[in-house]
């Protein structure tokens, strides 16, 4: 399978995100201006990359929001759903967990995983919580290639090698630390931080 750009793989998922909306509104069509104006792109990038994936609208009525959210969805989602695991169930796992459970989407949170006995072997949500040292057998055993790593900095490129030994492919990383990873395994890394600073920046710069 050939694999898209990061880049279109994100602006993808927003436009899906916000035409899933459109439609409960009842917007059947809409024109790449109007959806260029809600995601912050321009009319030209949003035709690009619609046409990245097969897809070119109707000049008079525009584009099918149905037929969009269905492209989309086909380019980004597996044919079956996609197990995936949350490491460190404090605060922002917890929040990550709830989220993700109330989304109806092609991604299964399939464990949990930490070293607080006040919550392994309990179930959250309705997920399971395992001993970090039970990473490998359950990684393994159901069959998960998904990982979102919400742990403490310390310990967070250890268990990133126990999550590829076992398996997995893909690494969401919430922790402040860069992980060594080989260049077969996807890493997203979320730093709040620089955005918060980011945004900081921006802020200052738009006093007055």
């Amino acid at each position: 399978m050939d694999l898209i750009n990061k880049k279109i793989v994100e602006r993808l998922s927003l436009y899906r995100r916000l035409l899933k909306k459109e439609l409960e509104k009842g917007v059947k069509y809409f024109y790449s201006h109007e959806l260029a104006k809600m995601a912050h792109l321009t009319p030209v990038q949003i035709r690009r990359d619609l046409m990245n994936i097969g897809y070119t609208g109707n000049n008079r009525k525009g584009y099918e929001t149905e037929k969009i959210i269905e492209f989309i969805s086909i380019t980004l989602d597996a044919e079956t759903p996609q197990a995936l695991a949350i490491v460190g169930v404090g605060r922002l796992g917890t929040a990550l967990l709830k989220y993700f459970k109330g989304k109806n989407s092609k991604i299964n949170i399939e464990a949990l995983f930490d070293i607080d006995k006040e919550i392994v072997g309990k179930e959250i949500d309705g997920v399971k919580c395992y001993h970090v040292d039970e990473i490998n057998n359950i990684i393994k055993g159901k069959d998960i290639k998904i990982a979102i790593l919400a742990t403490s900095p310390s310990s967070a490129n250890d268990l990133a090698d126990s999550l590829i030994s076992a398996g997995v492919k893909s690494i969401v990383n919430f922790t402040p630390v860069p992980l060594n990873v080989g260049d077969d395994i996807f890493l997203e890394q979320i730093d709040i931080s620089i955005s918060v600073e980011k945004a900081a920046y921006f802020a200052k710069g738009r006093n007055g």
